[in-house]
């Protein structure tokens, strides 16, 4: 049998800043990742799609 979801907290104060900031550069395309987290993302992705038996 499934739990019940719990409930989703309320951010407050520098939460709440900090995210809607995020969410708005989000939407306009502003967010960035840099070249290091990048190239290690997708690196894993090739190590786990090379292991994947996908038919």
């Amino acid at each position: 049998m499934a739990r019940p979801i719990k409930e989703t907290p309320v951010l407050r104060g520098k939460d709440a800043k900090e995210f809607l900031r995020k969410a708005a550069e989000s939407e306009k395309g502003q967010h960035r990742v840099s070249s290091k987290k990048y190239e290690q993302a997708r690196k894993m992705f090739h190590e786990i799609m090379g292991k994947a038996a996908l038919k």
